[in-house]
């Protein structure tokens, strides 16, 4: 009985395992205390050790303890449904929500348990889950659902607080992770970070007919002019070269644009309602900067009045 495990039946689960428990602390609490002492500080081969003897010991003396139940009547526990129906996983106020790229440090004792959250909107081909610092901490990975040291998908824990996990051609939806401590740590990051998203880009347009915007989405070349016609909206993008943190766009039109407008993103394409940085003064020359979150492109948005416009766009990353 002591040797149960989720993968048994309904019977042993629920009902020898609720009279083998009950056993215990009816005849033997000493043997009880004991298992507690060396959960508890994190003996975990002792408390199996001491499982497996209490097992042949007291074998023999389970079995006569059933008989005086079944003389009496008193050894039915609460019967459970035939089959279980797992609860709804409770809410955890405690569980922080990270973005892609985000670094936070944290310190915590052993047995402590910090709780976390990431939305992945895209595909990727890969998420990775890191921790690094001082101490004993270990790393625990589930999707839709919590993750914790005793329920999970995915781990890779050592005697360091230095630990990764990698799951490959991830599929949008929530990933969460753990960060237990198997001893006392300080000071250790954790960071989520995402590599291949697929691109949402604009649906391309079979024929472009004469004076309307080619919405196809166009690369430019870093640091050298780039001439674009733009009517009313045109998608653009840039690469961003390793390393760099910031991105600056000038746009140029000439003197019969009319006004002119650039909305620039890294992660998604922008709009003129959604966007991370924007230059909408009236006229057709603007100027951005982009504070870059280690995102691999960087996509614009050019947003005209609907005059057609030759139009020369420079940018540039450091």
């Amino acid at each position: 009985m002591f040797a149960t495990t989720y993968q048994h039946d309904v019977n042993r689960v629920y009902r020898w395992g609720y009279l083998a428990v009950r056993f215990l602390f009816e005849k033997h609490p000493e043997a009880v205390n004991s298992l507690l002492e060396a959960g508890r500080t994190g003996k975990f081969e002792q408390w199996a050790n001491l499982v497996k003897n209490y097992g042949n010991q007291y074998d023999h003396a389970f079995a006569q303890w059933l008989t005086t139940l079944d003389s009496t009547g008193g050894g039915e526990p609460p019967r459970p449904d035939p089959e279980p129906q797992p609860e709804p996983e409770p809410e955890h106020p405690d569980v922080t929500t990270l973005s892609l790229g985000q670094t936070v440090t944290i310190s915590g004792q052993a047995y402590s348990e910090h709780l976390y959250q990431i939305d992945l909107n895209r595909a990727a081909t890969a998420l990775t889950f890191s921790i690094a610092g001082q101490g004993n901490a270990d790393l625990y990975v589930a999707k839709d659902r919590q993750a914790h040291y005793y329920d999970f998908d995915a781990t890779e824990w050592n005697q360091t607080s230095h630990e990764t996990v990698t799951l490959n051609d991830v599929e949008p939806g929530r990933y969460t992770l753990s960060v237990t401590g198997r001893g006392d740590f300080s000071d250790v990051t954790v960071n989520v970070t995402a590599k291949g998203q697929v691109e949402p880009e604009p649906t391309p347009e079979p024929e472009k007919p004469a004076g309307t915007d080619d919405l196809r989405p166009t690369q430019l070349n870093v640091a050298s002019p780039n001439s674009v016609n733009v009517y009313q909206r045109r998608y653009l993008y840039a690469d961003v070269p390793a390393g760099a943190t910031k991105a600056q766009v000038w746009v140029m039109a000439d003197g019969d644009a009319g006004d002119l407008s650039i909305f620039a993103a890294e992660d998604y394409w922008p709009t003129q309602a959604q966007n991370q940085a924007a230059s909408d003064v009236p006229g057709s020359n603007q100027y951005i900067e982009v504070d870059l979150r280690d995102q691999q492109r960087l996509h614009l948005l050019l947003a005209g009045d609907g005059s057609r416009s030759q139009t020369d766009v420079r940018v540039y990353f450091r």
